[in-house]
């Protein structure tokens, strides 16, 4: 990688890890899928590394965030640290306000990232229309990033079906499907033939539906909730 390639693959892939962030931001509820805080993670990542190819000696880029005082160079360096380190918070805890401080570091690090090209020698850039041909940019990938990942992704009602397949299976009379929520609960599907009775397996846990097809919500870690629910199973099928 040669010339000023590096720095225009670090630019792409930063403003659109940071356009997919800046546009969820509006979304009222978790996104219980990593896939999208993985490639926003990844994007970022690899923008980092390709940067370093602009710098004559990589092993002292460090020094380069020592004048953040005076620099937005050493700025931008800062922000993509502190974009990261959101990213990565979103990425393990997968929660609503996690995201939206991403996106809010996101934000910051397409203005700052922006005003490095903000300079008096070039009067065409030297204006906050580089910020907003930035940001544009940053949306337009961004948008396009979430679209594909949407499209390639499998969806909460796609999975609705699965607890109905092992019931398919010849002396099979109980089947039990488990979703974790982003509380860490676990959302219940159970269906049932003739020897049970799905929705009084789910009462046991507040829930309810039909002798054929209920659920509930039981409380995590996952074991724990497969062991009550077995239990629940258990006695219904022995009726004790």
């Amino acid at each position: 990688m040669h010339g000023y390639w590096s720095l225009v693959i670090f630019t792409l892939l930063g403003q659109a890890a940071a356009g997919m962030l800046i546009l969820s931001f509006f979304s009222r509820t978790a996104d219980t899928s990593r896939a999208k805080a993985w490639a926003a993670c990844i994007l970022l990542g690899v923008g980092a590394l390709a940067s370093l190819e602009h710098l004559s000696d990589p092993t002292v880029s460090f020094y380069t965030i020592t004048n953040v005082g005076t620099s937005w160079l050493s700025r931008e360096i800062l922000f993509v640290g502190l974009f990261g380190a959101g990213l990565l918070l979103w990425l393990i805890t997968l929660n609503a306000w996690a995201r939206r401080l991403a996106a809010i570091l996101g934000l910051a690090f397409v203005y700052v990232m922006s005003r490095v090209y903000i300079i008096p020698t070039e009067p065409f850039w030297n204006s906050l229309l580089t910020f907003w041909s930035f940001l544009s940019t940053a949306f337009l990938l961004g948008a396009s990033l979430l679209l594909l990942l949407d499209e390639l992704g499998a969806k909460v009602e796609d999975l609705e079906g699965i607890v109905s397949i092992p019931r398919r299976i010849e002396g099979v009379d109980v089947a039990v499907a488990f979703r974790e929520n982003p509380s860490g609960t676990y959302k219940i599907s159970v269906r049932t033939g003739e020897k049970a009775n799905a929705s009084a397996i789910c009462e046991n846990f507040g829930g309810g539906g039909h002798v054929r097809a209920a659920g509930c919500n039981v409380p995590g870690p996952l074991e724990h909730a497969k062991e009550l629910l077995l239990e629940a199973v258990r006695k219904e099928l022995t009726g004790a």
